[in-house]
């Protein structure tokens, strides 16, 4: 699926209107979504919503991160992808960190 495509279970999870996309990563510990101008957030911006580790039945669970992108859809959506791509790279680099340290004695 593309990033900028709307996973539909993701933005259904994530509880908000005006999704424009919105995706997953680490198996939905880690979900994005682009919120375009006039939802209940961010009435006049664009707005990228990340959630880290949420539960929406545990609301207490989980830390949730909210960053108004401006009015320009196209500077927006570059943000939410480099935004993405920051967390997979960092996923990345976990997940090799961990490999290493499976293999030490």
């Amino acid at each position: 699926m593309h990033d900028l495509s709307i996973d539909a279970a993701v933005a259904e999870r994530m509880g908000y209107e005006d999704v424009a996309a919105a995706v997953a990563l680490a198996d939905g510990e880690i979900e994005f979504a682009l919120l375009a101008p006039g939802s209940a957030l961010s009435p006049n911006e664009w707005t990228v919503v990340i959630h880290y580790g949420t539960d929406p039945d545990k609301p207490e669970l989980g830390a949730s991160s909210v960053e108004d992108c401006g009015i320009d859809r196209d500077a927006a959506e570059r943000y939410y992808l480099t935004r993405i791509a920051e967390h997979r790279e960092s996923l990345r680099i976990d997940e090799e960190v961990r490999a290493l340290n499976a293999v030490r004695p």
